[in-house]
């Protein structure tokens, strides 16, 4: 989405700026299961990673569907809370 180019570049600069950094890039959607997607959505932020130079053995993807929602989704902003991509560092 256009909206998240600019945290797309801040998580390049960070990977760049720190060379040890590794990550989990996980996926979340709402509203039911969705594996694939989830997995698609987090895949996609992995291949611009790649794409612009970092290397993918400091890359790991994952989806997760709807298993760990952080917002009850009786809301429509419940719910894009919880259509996310989310990075966990691994290593420093």
């Amino acid at each position: 989405m256009p909206e998240s180019i600019p945290v797309l570049k801040d998580l390049l600069k960070l990977m760049n700026d720190n060379p040890g950094l590794e990550v989990e890039i996980g996926g979340h959607v709402c509203c039911g299961p969705s594996m694939e997607l989830s997995v698609l959505r987090a895949k996609r932020v992995y291949d611009y990673l790649v794409e612009n130079g970092i290397a993918k053995k400091r890359l790991t993807y994952k989806g997760y569907s709807f298993d760990k929602p952080i917002a009850k989704e009786d809301t429509e902003e419940g719910k894009m809370l919880n259509r996310r991509v989310e990075i966990t560092v691994l290593k420093l």
